[in-house]
């Protein structure tokens, strides 16, 4: 995915923030313009001050342990990487 940012002026002078967003179309299938070849990242961060972690994928939305479950009864192509070494833990948080 690729996109910017632009700020601007609105007619009466106040600030305005507009996000475009497009969509790298290398990464659908031909045959399945919405099947994805490459496996969603979701990135594993620990708390610093909290007894848990927090799951985030690329476009900085946050996960449940349960939602990722459900996606791998699915069959939803994904994977947890844990942020401080770089290593795949999907099995470990699926177990």
């Amino acid at each position: 995915m690729k996109g910017w940012i632009e700020i601007g002026l609105t007619p009466q002078g106040n600030a305005a923030l507009a996000l475009f967003v497009i969509f790298d179309c290398a990464q659908r299938s031909e045959s399945n313009p919405m099947a994805r070849q490459e496996p969603i990242k979701i990135k594993y961060h620990r708390s610093r001050s909290l007894p848990r972690g927090f799951l985030i994928d690329d476009n900085l939305d946050d996960h449940s342990l349960d939602e990722l479950r459900e996606w791998a009864a699915r069959k939803v192509n994904f994977v947890v990487i844990d942020s401080d070494t770089g290593e795949d833990i999907t099995r470990i948080m699926l177990a």
